[in-house]
């Protein structure tokens, strides 16, 4: 027998996200209880690379850890509204005032798989220039940055700066996707 959910209630309906309880029997016959977030949209991730190879970046300050973390543009929408790819090209000229040249999808991944259902789908942008201003949601408090990966990987080792996992693996996907990109 495999794991099957049995019922799945709603602890308290949010704006974008329901705080959501599962009951489930697990394959071993145990019934548990697991608490998550269920989210109603998908989302994106967009890794914007300059001509020189630099990456555009977001210092954002994220109310969860009350705190700034450095990380990628991103942004939500609804599949049944919006294709994946334009909400990229969005989220990437909202958040940092920069447009690709070329974009191109690495793939989709779950992100917190334990506590949230939210797929995201990793962008890579290569050729990014400044195209206008930037249109922040209100919520949102970010200073626009370039990096280069090095300047990145060391400020990750040296743990001088908050940092979100997903710049180095969406480069890493980006680099053996694209390896002719990257043989600077």
């Amino acid at each position: 027998m495999s794991t099957q959910i049995k019922n799945i209630t709603t602890i308290h309906k949010g704006k974008y996200r329901d705080l959501a309880a599962a009951e489930f029997v697990t394959s071993r016959g145990s019934v548990q209880v697991y608490e998550y977030f269920h989210e109603f949209n998908e989302s994106v991730i967009v890794l914007p690379i300059t001509q020189s190879g630099s990456i555009i970046t977001i210092d954002e300050y994220r109310v969860p850890i009350n705190s700034r973390i450095l990380s990628l543009p991103a942004g939500t929408f609804d599949p049944k509204t919006e294709q994946s790819i334009d909400c990229a090209h969005r989220e990437l000229e909202e958040e940092t005032g920069y447009t690709a040249k070329e974009m191109y999808s690495l793939g989709t991944f779950f992100g917190s798989p334990a506590i949230s259902n939210r797929k995201a789908e990793i962008f890579v942008a290569f050729g990014v220039v400044v195209s206008s201003q930037t249109n922040f949601d209100d919520s949102e408090d970010i200073i626009v940055c370039e990096y280069t990966y090095e300047q990145l990987r060391d400020m990750f080792l040296k743990q001088s700066k908050n940092m979100h996992t997903n710049i180095f693996a969406a480069y890493e996907m980006a680099r053996i996707k694209f390896p002719e990109k990257f043989s600077h």
